[in-house]
């Protein structure tokens, strides 16, 4: 079992969004939110959310600050896979101990999307993901979750 130094791992939530996983998680973990968009930070600090504006490929905290970092369905929202290197790589940056990346679009070879320069929804080779991983040095595992009723498949990166 891992122990940590705190009573509760340190957990970062990379682009928290309104803050869909805080409120399970506040409970096992002591939780930061961090997201690009001015309204969500405010409306998850108005929740009563420890909540920071920032952009996943500059995070603005420093190294291994973290015990637990999630980047979960932000990476397909990025311009290309340079930009989803830089983000991982950040990610890794501020874990003390570990990274769970999800992307929700799982990784293929299909065509990125570009609506207005503005909002990406990208789809990225699993082989490029997991060669940049590997590059790393960390060990990683990786698990695909089958399509539900509610949502699309994805696949999510364990780094440790």
């Amino acid at each position: 079992m891992t122990t940590y130094a705190g009573d509760k791992p340190t957990f970062l939530d990379v682009a928290c969004g309104m803050g869909v996983d805080a409120d399970v998680l506040g409970d096992v973990v002591k939780y930061t939110g961090m997201d690009k968009t001015q309204n969500m930070v405010s409306s998850m600090k108005e929740n009563g959310f420890n909540v920071v504006k920032g952009d996943i490929r500059e995070i603005p905290f420093k190294d291994g600050e973290f015990d637990i970092v999630q980047a979960r369905a932000i990476f397909e929202h990025l311009p290309d896979i340079e930009d989803v290197t830089m983000a991982m790589g950040e990610c890794l940056r501020v874990a003390r101990r570990h990274c769970i990346f999800s992307f929700f679009i799982p990784p293929t070879d299909k065509e990125k999307i570009d609506w207005n320069g503005q909002f990406y929804n990208n789809t990225y080779r699993r082989s490029d993901i997991e060669e940049y991983l590997t590059s790393t040095g960390f060990k990683w595992e990786k698990t695909h979750v089958p399509r539900g009723e509610a949502i699309d498949d994805y696949d999510i990166y364990f780094i440790f």
